[in-house]
């Protein structure tokens, strides 16, 4: 690191950087693998953990734009992974769910993400993975307060 220009010392780079060498191949095993893409995975992963929610609180949980979350819900629920039902407080508003079928998905995709987790932090003592997960927690609430942050998936 000591060659470093300044910029690569950037931290938002470099978180850049990260997902960017982390993404692009978990990408193309969702989508070898179960058809998806990780933005459909992720919003799968947030109806999973909060049914019967509606489209705009999963992109507001994954601050993401509500036409990226829109085409991912309908692609979830054309490949019969998610329901939309009519929310009961507001007639007017559809909730999201997981079929038996997204159920399935969701189980098989969580377990390979805690395997690329696993791989990811494997050089990290536990402490310090600790420390770190601390650390992405406070910094992803500083920048979005409103959402919890947790360990869902």
């Amino acid at each position: 690191m000591a060659g470093m220009m300044v910029h690569e010392r950037s931290a938002f780079l470099r978180i850049l950087q990260l997902v960017d060498l982390v993404g692009r191949p978990l990408d193309r095993t969702l989508q070898e693998q179960f058809d998806l893409s990780l933005t459909e995975w992720r919003v799968l992963a947030v109806i999973a953990a909060r049914h019967g929610t509606l489209a705009t609180a999963v992109a507001d949980a994954l601050g993401i734009d509500k036409m990226a979350t829109s085409r991912a819900v309908r692609e979830l629920e054309l490949a019969g992974h998610v329901a939309r039902e009519t929310a009961p407080r507001d007639r007017r508003a559809m909730t999201l769910r997981l079929t038996a079928a997204g159920k399935t998905a969701h189980g098989a995709i969580r377990t390979l993400m805690t395997q690329r987790d696993r791989a990811l932090l494997a050089g990290l003592s536990a402490e310090e993975r600790r420390s770190f997960d601390a650390l992405l927690g406070r910094v992803l609430e500083r920048i979005h307060p409103d959402q919890p942050v947790g360990k869902d998936d």
